[in-house]
């Protein structure tokens, strides 16, 4: 009797003891799951690091999460360091989430670094510090990074998706009591690119367009506005932020009105410009700038130039200039127009010249420092020519205009012509 109770305590403890270990084992293999959530509009590429107490500091990454995404990277058990170090980029950005703690990555491709609090030995250049921010994961059975990237700039310039408030007319909220809709757009470089929406506050669609700018706000296409029942309120075409034809839905009947297109000839300019040798001793300057102000409404515009040594051929090729009659008569009585580069004839030319359509840099092209310009409206060695500008969107545009030579001054002939559409209400 006494051998069988010592043997059901042997066994009854056994049980004890091995529910405990299953126990202590359980505890300590108690994981915190990090997630990675992405609530904003541009893809995030994120890092992350720990210490190990065999292995060490250890950094991990690129993991690239896309907006409305989740994703686990990291799991964290009881024998673990509960610290837990991150970084993220944003992409085609300049910003990110970085913090205060120093650990090495690789800047560009995926990386798993060990040692990576010591990784200045290796001798990748692409090897760097970034700074990390630190979350504790003791007591947490999991944790979630939220990242939330939105209304972005990259070298200055907007990149990724904005969304902009907007008031009960449509027009951009400057205070917070006026925001009644809102507005999402896409950039690429500064630049609107794709389709872009207006919502009500609830979320239903208000529009949708494609923009030359957002600010100042130039449509182009066709765009469509709906009312709250989902509804069309009013279609409209643009071209190039110049009203085309609109159709109202609105009223009691559908009324559509279309535009007519306008020639507007601007000025003649003419222009000495010295040689770049001697305008250092003699009056002069060897660059100059037109600026000019473009009518509302227009949907394209042109430049006719001729340049020459002689003063007396520019004065003969002058009275060739015949761009805005050309441009009259390829309008047809409908309003449309069916104008081409290839169609016009372009005046003579004698000498070459720099012309640049310049996007701001004007005091840089002045001074002769390193200036940027719109290359599509912009002509090297340029004789004599036409110069379409359809696709461009600067309102107020400037054109500088170059001697190259190094001898020998120049004279330059340049007119401007606009398609102006005027719409018929």
């Amino acid at each position: 009797m006494e051998f069988h109770l010592i043997t059901d305590c042997y066994f009854f403890m056994r049980r004890i003891y091995f529910a405990l270990f299953i126990f202590l084992l359980d505890s300590f293999s108690l994981s915190a799951q990090v997630i990675l959530k992405n609530e904003g509009f541009s893809k995030v590429y994120v890092a992350y690091g720990y210490r190990d107490v065999h292995t060490g500091w250890t950094t991990k990454g690129w993991f690239p999460v896309e907006p409305g995404e989740e994703k686990p990277v990291y799991n964290y058990t009881a024998l673990s360091n509960p610290n837990f170090y991150y970084c993220a980029k944003i992409e085609k950005c300049d910003q990110g989430y970085f913090g205060q703690y120093s650990l090495y990555v690789n800047t560009q491709d995926a990386f798993t670094i060990p040692n990576a609090d010591k990784a200045i030995d290796y001798a990748s250049q692409l090897i760097k510090i970034y700074r990390f921010n630190l979350v504790n994961l003791e007591g947490k059975s999991s944790y979630t990074i939220t990242f939330n990237p939105v209304n972005l700039k990259c070298g200055g310039k907007a990149q990724g998706k904005w969304r902009f408030p907007l008031d009960k007319y449509g027009d951009y909220a400057e205070k917070k009591e006026d925001e009644k809709m809102y507005r999402e757009v896409t950039f690429d470089d500064g630049k609107p690119i794709g389709w872009c929406k207006d919502f009500y506050a609830d979320g239903k669609l208000r529009a949708e367009f494609k923009l030359v700018s957002a600010k100042p706000l130039l449509y182009n296409g066709h765009c469509i506005w709906y009312k709250e029942d989902g509804s069309k309120e009013r279609e409209a075409d643009y071209e190039q932020g110049a009203l085309i034809s609109k159709t109202d839905f609105s009223g009691n009947e559908v009324k559509v009105s279309k535009s007519m297109f306008e020639v507007v000839k601007f000025p003649l300019q003419s222009f000495f410009l010295n040689s770049t040798g001697n305008e250092a001793l003699l009056d002069g300057k060897s660059r100059t700038m037109y600026p000019i102000v473009l009518p509302k409404g227009t949907v394209e515009w042109y430049y006719e130039f001729s340049a020459s040594r002689n003063k007396d051929d520019i004065d003969g090729y002058t009275k060739l200039f015949s761009l805005a009659g050309q441009l009259t008569k390829l309008i047809d009585k409908s309003g449309v127009l069916s104008a081409g580069v290839g169609m016009l004839t372009a005046p003579p030319g004698g000498d070459f010249c720099n012309v640049y359509l310049l996007d701001g840099s004007y005091n840089a092209f002045r001074s002769k420092q390193n200036f940027s310009f719109w290359r599509a409206g912009s002509r090297t060695n340029f004789k004599s020519g036409i110069v379409d500008l359809k696709g461009n969107s600067l309102l107020n545009p400037v054109i500088g205009i170059e001697n190259p030579s190094l001898t020998y001054g120049i004279h330059v002939a340049i007119q401007v012509v606009a398609i102006v559409s005027r719409i018929d209400d």
